[in-house]
């Protein structure tokens, strides 16, 4: 094969001043003492210069802070002492007159024609903008990650207390409720929100919800609807008219033409004077009731007993008031679908539903509210054979018990 020729009138050296005339990157040869010796036109113009013959036989210390400087002549007394590059580095470059860049360096040995090391050559990319970029990303991320704690403290604040007693000082003639909830979002804010509401020295409203979806949209729609039940509670008598304004302020303040967002909720007042219940629901599972006479758990209503569809899904939604009564010993447990809808591998992935829940609260009976509570919530881990659940969760138990108890 005949050996490949430069074409007339250009030589090695030639085409060697060519690359370093039209590169875009800083190409640079150094001696043994870190002095440039030859530059690229791109360095020079990196460094500050109109043409490298100005920055012929300057340093890293002539150019850079000490800082920079000391890092980078490190680099390369460490090149020339075991022979061995540097390779795609990433550099923050600081200048003398306060500048800062940054640059993806390779740094190599330079020989010459008997094989020994006088000096170094490398090049460095500019990679400035990118790594602005990359900065600019991790500081909102930090900046995120910092906001989405504070949102948890926030939310985990309106769901403090996970143990509390109505009323908290014995009222004449009345019993009281004592109330124990688990609150686990599936990230670190989450949709599912429950609060007691205090009407009167022997009422209580309990509130619970679910918006559509999880994470921080779901937990500022959460917050949102946490202000307006709070607000909204002492004004309405009735759980279908207190649903109904939800609905409507919901529709006004939150609602979006372009965009599909619903909340299901229940409503529901206990008298501790005499027990009685009355509720509302919009599209959120039925509770359940466990008699203290029987034992057993049974929905509180059947399915289409009470219509309503969830908040925010229509204008005008027409929702039903319900009643019971409870009696001395009675629990409620309410909850939001992130129980019932979690897979129990027992039964070939299906979810657990309603009446699996209820089936297993007929087989486990638990004497203390604080054992149903947490009975449930590791009995429904245990069945889908999973360590966490995959959507937000609130559960709450009631039990209505005597005057002095």
């Amino acid at each position: 094969m005949e050996e490949p020729r430069f074409p007339a009138g250009l030589t090695r050296s030639g085409m060697l001043q060519q690359l370093m005339d039209h590169i875009s990157d800083n190409i640079y040869f150094k001696d043994r003492e870190g002095r440039i010796v030859l530059l690229s036109q791109w360095g020079a113009r990196w460094y500050g210069y109109d043409s490298p013959d100005e920055v012929l036989g300057k340093t890293d210390e002539d150019l850079f802070t000490a800082e920079h400087a000391t890092g980078a002549r490190a680099d390369e007394l460490r090149v020339m002492e075991t022979g061995e590059p540097v390779t795609g580095i990433e550099e923050k470059e600081t200048w003398a007159g306060g500048r800062e860049t940054w640059a993806s360096t390779t740094k190599m040995p330079l020989r010459d024609d008997n094989g020994n090391i006088v000096g170094i050559f490398g090049i460095s990319r500019d990679i400035t903008a990118q790594k602005e970029h990359e900065l600019l990303i991790q500081r909102m991320k930090e900046q995120m990650e910092a906001e989405l704690h504070r949102a948890s403290e926030v939310q985990r604040s309106f769901l403090s207390a996970r143990r509390v007693r109505f009323p908290e000082s014995p009222v004449a003639g009345a019993g009281s409720i004592h109330v124990i909830h688990e609150y686990r979002p599936s990230g670190p804010v989450g949709g599912d929100f429950f609060c007691l509401l205090p009407l009167s020295d022997t009422r209580v409203g309990i509130f619970i919800a679910d918006v559509m979806g999880h994470g921080v949209g779901a937990a500022l729609t959460m917050s949102a609807l946490n202000a307006m039940v709070r607000s909204e509670a002492a004004r309405l008598e009735n759980p279908d008219e207190f649903l109904q304004r939800l609905n409507r302020r919901l529709r006004e303040v939150i609602s979006r033409e372009d965009e599909f967002e619903f909340i299901t909720a229940f409503y529901l007042v206990i008298d501790t004077a005499d027990g009685m219940t009355r509720y509302a629901t919009a599209g959120h599972p039925a509770p359940l009731v466990i008699r203290a006479e029987t034992k057993r758990a049974e929905r509180l209503f059947e399915r289409g007993e009470l219509g309503g569809p969830a908040l925010m899904l229509m204008r005008e939604p027409a929702f039903m008031t319900g009643g019971n009564r409870l009696a001395p010993g009675d629990r409620l447990l309410l909850f939001t679908d992130g129980i019932t809808e979690m897979p129990c591998r027992a039964d070939g992935g299906e979810d657990i539903g309603i009446d699996g829940l209820i089936d297993w609260l007929n087989e486990h009976p638990a004497d203390v509210l604080a054992d149903l509570v947490g009975g449930v919530t590791t009995a429904v881990l245990s069945l889908s054979k999973s360590m966490a659940f995959k959507d937000d969760v609130c559960l709450v138990g009631v039990e209505f018990e005597e005057c002095g108890e």
